[in-house]
């Protein structure tokens, strides 16, 4: 699955909700193309939206050449627009592309200019752990905790901290220092793996309320190893990694 950080990049991608975007990344992939490689020929049908996300690529149309490098705000555009392609896109100097499903892109355009919004009571779809009242529960259950004695627990909550994350925000960054751990307690969040070269990313996970991430920093300290990424608006209960800690070695005095 494509990171859909990148889709921020682009027109009308970036003005997706975060939901739409990790739909749509289902459907598109990274292309790279070395000098001379056609990415598409003009009169061919366009099954697909590109995106120049770096390099550089011409399009012909068979009057008039136009050159498009990445990182330009003529890239945030499609290399081509319409359903068949009016000209010919050809690799000029090394370049990666997104391809986007256009199917896909139509019908996620179609519902956001609708308001197609499915409206629900959560009252009756709410999971047993997205029960808002059991986060605490949640929290005390992972093994992260196991290590607190009960009469440590109280000064532990006394550490924590709300914070709240609009759609889309990243709350945990892949590689970055990890010395936090957060528990839901609004809201939903996706975890993803990210290939090495950013650009694509593995869904691990959606996570509901009363569920927590983060816990290997409070034990490690190391690397965090997966992205997590607001859904929707966000709430968290957050616990640093030093009141974790200062409050085991307590335990153990």
């Amino acid at each position: 699955m494509v990171n859909i950080s990148l889709f921020k990049n682009f027109v009308p991608l970036g003005s997706l909700l975060p939901t739409d975007r990790v739909e749509l990344a289902k459907h598109a992939r990274i292309g790279s193309y070395q000098v001379g490689q056609i990415i598409f020929s003009r009169g061919e049908s366009a099954n697909t939206v590109v995106y120049l996300i770096s390099g550089e690529v011409e399009v012909f149309d068979g009057t008039v050449n136009r050159i498009v490098r990445g990182d330009t705000p003529e890239a945030r555009q499609p290399l081509a627009q319409g359903a068949r392609r009016l000209g010919t896109g050809t690799c000029i100097k090394p370049a990666q592309v997104l391809l986007v499903d256009r199917e896909h892109l139509d019908l996620i355009l179609t519902w956001s200019q609708t308001g197609g919004v499915e409206v629900v009571d959560l009252s009756h779809r709410r999971d047993a752990d997205e029960d808002p009242q059991d986060w605490m529960t949640a929290l005390l259950q992972n093994q992260a905790f196991h290590r607190i004695p009960p009469g440590n627990i109280a000064q532990l909550f006394s550490c924590m901290k709300e914070a709240s994350f609009a759609a889309g925000d990243t709350i945990i960054q892949q590689g970055d220092r990890g010395d936090a751990y957060y528990i839901l307690t609004e809201g939903r969040v996706q975890v993803v793996l990210q290939n090495p070269n950013g650009l694509e990313e593995t869904e691990l996970n959606v996570l509901g309320v009363g569920r927590g991430f983060g816990e290997e920093a409070l034990l490690s300290g190391n690397p965090r190893n997966a992205t997590v990424r607001a859904l929707t608006e966000v709430k968290v209960m957050k616990i640093e990694g030093k009141d974790f800690r200062a409050t085991a070695e307590s335990a153990l005095c």
